[in-house]
Parts: structure tokens; sequence; C-alpha cells
């Protein structure tokens, strides 16, 4: 086992563990996108209504009549969707942190396991060659 030797089991264990909860804040960062766009989609839908009720209110006076208050209600809703998108758009930033802080933690464990394995393989390597120099330092006794 090479200096400094890790328990690569415990690393193994760590790296599932964190890339586990990777996983999960990539799931909830694109759950969060998913609300953001459809409070966009309610959000586009809104004006598309507005137009129409707009362009119906010219042909029909009863439409006409009512129209204020269909924009009044439409203002508000327009507001409520702009501050839940605000608030989202908050949280989706907040979640794009935990999600690199998280993808760190991960890459902070498999760069520990692949230096262990690396120091592995070398070990393995010096060993071998140990063993040719030393194969190859009997044949050349056995010839003399």
């Amino acid at each position: 086992m090479p200096r400094g030797a890790v328990d690569v089991t415990a690393i193994a264990k760590l790296i599932k563990i964190h890339s586990f909860q990777l996983d999960e804040k990539r799931r909830e960062l694109k759950n969060l996108e998913d609300q953001a766009a459809k409070i966009e989609d309610a959000l586009a839908n809104l004006i598309n209504q507005v137009e129409a009720e707009k362009k119906l209110s010219y042909e029909n006076s009863e439409v006409h009549r009512d129209y204020p208050n269909f924009i009044r209600v439409a203002l508000d809703k327009r507001d409520q969707l702009n501050q839940d998108l605000m608030a989202a758009r908050g949280l989706i930033e907040t979640a794009r942190e935990g999600v690199a802080e998280a993808f760190a933690e991960v890459k902070k464990y498999e760069i520990v396991k692949q230096k262990y394995d690396d120091e592995v393989a070398e070990e393995l390597d010096r060993r071998d060659q140990m063993d040719l120099d030393e194969v190859a330092l009997n044949n050349h006794r056995m010839r003399r």
C-alpha cells in the first residue's frame, strides 16, 4: 500500500453518497427551472388573453363594458406572476450554487481516489520492475 494509504472503500462510499446528493440537487434545480418555465408560460398566456380580450372589446359593446375590470384583474395576476417568477429565479440561483458545491465535493473525492489509484499502479509497476531486474540479474549471474 502506498505511503499515506487511504481506505479506498471509504472513499468510494463518500463518492457514492456525494454523487447521490449531487443528483438530488440537480433534480431539485430541474424542478425549480420547470416551475419558472410554467410561470413564464402563464405570463405569455395572460398577455395573449389580454390581446384577445382587447380585440373582442372593440367588436362587442358588452365585452367593452367589462374590459376595465378584466384589465384590473389581469394586471393583478401579472404582478403576482412576476413576483412568483422573481422568487423562483432566486431559488434557482441558490439551487445552482448548491449544485456547484456538491459537484466540487464529488470531484474532491474523485481526485483523492484517482491519486490513490495512480500511487497503487506506480507501486505495482515498481515491484514488477524490481522482479524483472532480479530475474535479469539472476540470468546474468548464471551465465558467468
